[in-house]
């Protein structure tokens, strides 16, 4: 009796610790940065994700940072106390590896070259609470000394939308990040009048205390995730200007 009772407590904790293993992660996104919400977008995601064995929950939310691993789009100082629980997985890769700006556009038949010719024009951006589509766009204006109208700001929540608006003439600029603005201008005959340095943002950050099975798992997940054609929607929960991560 006594070694059927031992028997029964050991298959009990192994069966335990694989669901304590496997368990869904909480992967937080922070809102306002441009990605899908879609269930299309959100499934197609979570399954490439549980394949890799880096199964996850995803959630959007507003504010500091969050969840097992989470989708960082602002500077870590910026991030609150809470960093300290997390160590970087994973950076960002943009189009062609340009640098990640905050670019305003505008289009090139305008003749329009710079910042200051645009004030009091119609203005096109993801968000409020975004850093990079938001935040560091009124400081593109504020260094130029240019009057930033909030009833001339279009939020459009994503940044395919806030090129929309420019080209169908809605608007007179768009703010969009500067690997964006490239890969978009040619195609679209537009300009860049203005831009920002180089922003040091962009990548997954998971919390110190899992197991290093576990961050190696999921590390290497998200390092063979990539943009590929319209019909993928796995990379569309995250902003436009992030291609894969490294």
């Amino acid at each position: 009796m006594k070694r059927y009772t031992s028997i029964v407590i050991v298959l009990f904790s192994f069966i335990i610790s694989i669901k304590v293993f496997s368990a869904p992660l909480e992967l937080v996104l922070p809102l306002g940065e441009g990605g899908s919400q879609t269930s299309r977008s959100i499934e197609s995601f979570k399954q490439y994700m549980l394949k890799r064995e880096c199964s996850v929950d995803l959630k959007f939310k507003e504010g500091g940072v969050a969840g097992d691993i989470y989708f960082s789009a602002a500077p870590q100082a910026s991030l609150g106390q809470e960093v300290r629980d997390y160590e970087t997985l994973n950076r960002v890769k943009t189009y062609k590896n340009f640098p990640l700006t905050t670019a305003i556009i505008i289009k090139a038949s305008t003749g329009v070259s710079d910042l200051s010719s645009v004030a009091g024009e119609r203005l096109s951006i993801i968000s409020e609470t975004s850093y990079l589509g938001g935040e560091q766009v009124r400081k593109l204006y504020n260094d130029e000394g240019v009057v930033l109208d909030d009833e001339n700001i279009y939020l459009t929540q994503h940044y395919e939308g806030a090129i929309t608006l420019l080209l169908h003439g809605d608007v007179f600029v768009a703010a969009v990040p500067g690997p964006l603005a490239r890969r978009w201008e040619k195609a679209n005959n537009l300009n860049i009048i203005a831009e920002s340095e180089p922003l040091d943002i962009g990548g997954m950050l998971i919390k110190k205390a899992l197991s290093e099975a576990q961050k190696t798992l999921c590390e290497s997940a998200f390092v063979d995730l990539k943009r590929t054609t319209r019909r993928d929607k796995r990379m569309n929960i995250f902003p436009a200007w992030v291609e894969g991560f490294q």
